[in-house]
């Protein structure tokens, strides 16, 4: 599972169900949020606010 975490400096955390066991994926200063895996499960896809700028989906 992935989800965000945070106020003003949102980050990206993941979940794994199987071993319990949560872990930091992004750690930039950017607002980062609204994570969605890709089809096949390689990849996250999400929206980032670098430096208060307009939002990016990385």
């Amino acid at each position: 599972m992935a989800f965000d975490i945070g106020e003003e400096n949102r980050d990206l955390w993941l979940y794994d169900f199987s071993t319990g066991t949560l872990s930091r994926f992004t750690f930039d200063p950017a607002r980062d949020s609204d994570p969605v895996w890709s089809p096949d499960g390689a990849r996250i896809f999400f929206v980032s606010t670098p430096g208060g700028g307009p939002s990016n989906v990385y």
